[in-house]
């Protein structure tokens, strides 16, 4: 703060000596290059904190920004993996249920891709089931999970 008020009363002295010396100079225009030196020498004490700025201090703070970002896409393909891991084992325990209520007795395993948006693509199904149960099954799954026929491999 001290030496943020230093630099104003700085200015405001460079100021006054460019209003004295352009008072002065007024109707002369041999002065000309004097009035053209106060213009420099406001400039020059205006800019002149900034050649003091620690520039390393801010390509720090870029650093941080970088670090930043990189974390973040960590983040991002990690809440991915887990939502992938969430769609295939609720997945996999609806088509369970689902078989369970049509009385048979399968295992499954999702697969599930790896799109911006995760979503159930193929499944593996293990077991013994009756034809019409079967029918029913694959049905549902087409239906409610979006897994075509085609997709559902039955072991």
């Amino acid at each position: 703060m001290e030496s943020l008020k230093a630099h104003l009363l700085t200015i405001c002295g460079a100021a006054m000596i460019c209003a004295i010396v352009d008072k002065f100079s007024e109707n002369n225009h041999r002065f000309a290059i004097l009035k053209t030196m106060c213009g420099l020498f406001m400039t020059i004490t205006i800019l002149f904190p900034l050649s003091k700025l620690d520039f390393e201090g801010w390509s720090i703070g870029y650093d941080l920004k970088i670090q930043a970002a990189e974390i973040i896409n960590i983040g991002e393909a990690e809440t991915h993996d887990a939502l992938k891991t969430i769609i295939k084992d609720k997945s996999e325990a609806y088509i369970q249920q689902k078989a369970q209520s049509l009385h048979a007795d399968i295992s499954t395993e999702v697969q599930v891709s790896g799109d911006p948006i995760p979503m159930p693509d193929m499944v593996y199904l293990y077991g013994q089931i009756g034809p019409y149960a079967k029918q029913q099954l694959q049905n549902t799954i087409a239906q409610d999970l979006g897994i075509p026929k085609e997709k559902q491999i039955w072991k």
